[in-house]
């Protein structure tokens, strides 16, 4: 609980943010993760491939260390919903002047009760109500790209 708190508590003037090559970020986790995705897959006797469709990015203001912690975490969550294998797909593209990052895998997805729940969650933060999912992501990156 004491980590979810630290995802959506409001930074301080002391927090830090560098330049992040987020498509670096995304091939460090995927290099981390290899183990569990692939090696105790296999182990398991079940496959799990992994495809990076990842586009030339711009730098973006955040911290890595948050932000490939983030990454570990949705590509083992993917692993998890996919127990007979399948494939994960980790994508980057810019859309004007927002860069986007996704994570598809071809696993059971979630049941409607637990998707409404998880899409519903939130909290007040400033005044402002603000999706849990979002959380995680707005505590690693500042706004803006360099």
């Amino acid at each position: 609980m004491g980590r979810l708190r630290e995802f959506y508590r409001p930074r301080e003037a002391a927090d830090v943010f560098e330049s992040v090559d987020l498509n670096e970020a995304i091939e460090q986790a995927v290099a981390l993760t290899q183990p569990k995705w692939r090696d105790q897959a296999l182990a398991a006797g079940r496959t799990i491939e992994f495809s990076l469709e990842l586009e030339k990015l711009p730098s973006i203001a955040g911290n890595a260390t948050e932000l490939r912690e983030i990454l570990t975490n949705l590509i083992f969550n993917s692993v998890d919903a996919m127990p007979n294998g399948g494939v994960i797909t980790a994508r980057t593209r810019r859309d004007h002047n927002r860069v986007i990052f996704e994570l598809v895998d071809t696993g059971t997805g979630m049941s409607e009760e637990v998707r409404t729940i998880a899409w519903s969650l939130s909290f007040r933060r400033k005044g402002t109500t603000v999706p849990v999912w979002v959380c995680p992501w707005s505590s690693a990156l500042s706004n803006g790209m360099r």
